[in-house]
């Protein structure tokens, strides 16, 4: 179903159904490694899942901190979802380019997370893992869309990235959130991403200390904790910012760029 927003910031479903339209992300044009956020959303009991292209992409987002709400219960997809208690749901983006040292402080998963700061440190503690982790979400992407063609043109068999949809995927189908390559843990990454619907799930950037990578050679993530998503039992779903500030990316980083670039397309190459 397309969604459309509006001036107050709350979206509400329009019409139409059809399989999201996600940006995956994926490394190279014309996604740029820049995905848009997206929320899929689990019912255990009924087996079925609800998955929700948010619009705002990861390298915008690392720049303002805030996204706006969503009314999920207007949205006819939605609707065998809304009341029930028992839900788990994860908000997911990617920015996996690292062609200019300027991508470098946004670079990194974006995840919700229902583990602190050192366990998603303590797992995802190399550029390998964490270009595994947003290989992943770029991956679950494609799957939502329905693995079509990612040229994100009106005309390539699917909607344009421009226009985000929502959809529901039942077990055995494309997109099924309880899969050994998504699921409470996006697939592996060792860290649980989900939360219970009724609760405000911590939001983090998983990123690498540029800092360690400069001036010690030393590959060290980090996890900073940029606020918190919401989900009611009503269809509501918030986001609060922490009033955190950016990683910055120091001046060294500017000589070390060609250093930084290559560290990436090894790290890639193993996450394949």
């Amino acid at each position: 179903m397309k969604i459309k927003a509006l001036a107050v910031g709350v979206l509400l479903a329009i019409a139409g159904s059809a399989n999201a339209a996600i940006n995956p992300g994926s490394v190279g044009a014309p996604t740029n490694g820049n995905s848009e956020f997206f929320l899929t959303v689990f019912d255990p009991s009924a087996q079925m899942s609800f998955n929700l292209d948010m619009g705002g992409d990861a390298y915008s987002f690392y720049g303002t901190n805030s996204f706006a709400s969503f009314n999920l219960a207007a949205d006819a997809d939605y609707a065998a979802f809304v009341g029930q208690t028992d839900l788990r749901f994860t908000v997911t983006a990617a920015y996996r380019n690292f062609d200019t040292v300027e991508d470098v402080a946004a670079w990194g998963m974006y995840s919700t997370s229902g583990s602190s700061a050192s366990a998603l440190t303590t797992t995802l503690n190399t550029l390998t893992a964490i270009e595994g982790g947003a290989s992943r979400i770029s991956n679950m992407a494609l799957n939502i869309n329905g693995n079509a063609a990612e040229t994100g043109q009106p005309n390539s068999g699917f909607a344009s990235f421009e226009i985000n949809n929502s959809s529901v995927a039942v077990i055995g189908g494309t997109g099924y959130y309880d899969v050994p390559t998504w699921n409470d843990t996006l697939g592996g990454t060792g860290y649980t991403a989900s939360g219970a619907v009724g609760s405000a799930l911590d939001f983090y950037h998983i990123g690498l200390d540029v800092n360690e990578l400069v001036n010690n050679g030393m590959e060290v993530s980090y996890a900073q904790l940029l606020g918190s998503w919401s989900l009611g039992t009503n269809g509501m779903l918030t986001y609060s910012a922490a009033g955190t500030n950016p990683v910055p990316v120091p001046a060294a980083a500017w000589l070390f760029g060609s250093g930084l670039l290559g560290l990436v397309g090894v790290a890639r190459r193993k996450a394949a």
